[in-house]
């Protein structure tokens, strides 16, 4: 008899199927994403290069928490009166 037609084979195959359904399930559902060309000198990108690798993340990684952090830092500033702002 081949293993494909044991009950054995049966129980292996209903168990794949769980497990894939249950990280179905688990998987958030991901934002769509885009894709932004940017042109910079060679030396920008080199120092980019060279501070991922010392982050030890991607240069994308690292281009994107960069721009959070200036769009936080904005929306902090543009939550104080311009007054207060020295």
């Amino acid at each position: 008899m081949r293993f494909e037609c044991s009950t054995e084979y049966a129980r292996i195959r209903e168990m794949l199927d769980a497990l894939r359904q249950k990280q179905q399930e688990k998987s958030p559902v991901r934002e769509a994403q885009r894709v932004v060309t940017v042109r910079m000198p060679m030396s920008l990108h080199e120092t980019l290069k060279a501070e991922a690798q010392e982050m030890n993340v991607s240069i994308n990684k690292l281009c994107i928490s960069k721009l959070l952090k200036l769009l936080d830092e904005n929306a902090c500033r543009d939550l104080v009166p311009e007054e207060h702002i020295e």
